[in-house]
């Protein structure tokens, strides 16, 4: 997949992430608060599969789905907040965010969010992610 490919599939999710948010009377901003609201919709759909009867519960197909539009909205609010050199790339048919060859993965915990609950706290992941990221690029040390 080519950047400008990778560029509009990001646009593409986080356009679904900013309306589904919309539903919640929520608005996201790609700022750091909206972490939090993505949070408490991620607890929602965790919620909802809890006491789903099993014909009610969501495919594993359809949880994907649900992670890769908040997994990818989370990544771009990360990149922004990261800065150059952090990026988009394509790998092994999934989207994860790099920098020099460091790479993170938000939409498989956006997956496990949605799967585990609380415990996989994208807040949490997002605090020490950015935090990690930026003491790399800071000092080239992981």
């Amino acid at each position: 997949m080519e950047d400008l490919e990778i560029q509009e599939t990001i646009n593409k999710y986080c356009e679904l992430a900013i309306s589904y948010a919309q539903s919640f009377n929520c608005n996201l901003t790609f700022e750091e608060p909206s972490i939090h609201i993505v949070e408490e919709i991620l607890n929602h759909n965790w919620n909802k599969l809890m006491n789903a009867d099993e014909e009610e519960k969501p495919t594993d197909n359809q949880i994907w789905s649900m992670a890769v539009v908040w997994g990818t909205y989370v990544g771009e609010v990360m990149k922004k907040s990261i800065g150059e050199p952090c990026k988009w790339i394509f790998e092994d048919g999934e989207l994860l965010l790099e920098i020099n060859k460091i790479k993170a993965n938000p939409i498989i915990k956006a997956y496990k969010r949605i799967i585990n609950g609380p415990e996989d706290s994208i807040v949490s992941f997002y605090d020490i992610g950015c935090m990690k990221l930026k003491e790399y690029i800071r000092t080239g040390s992981w």
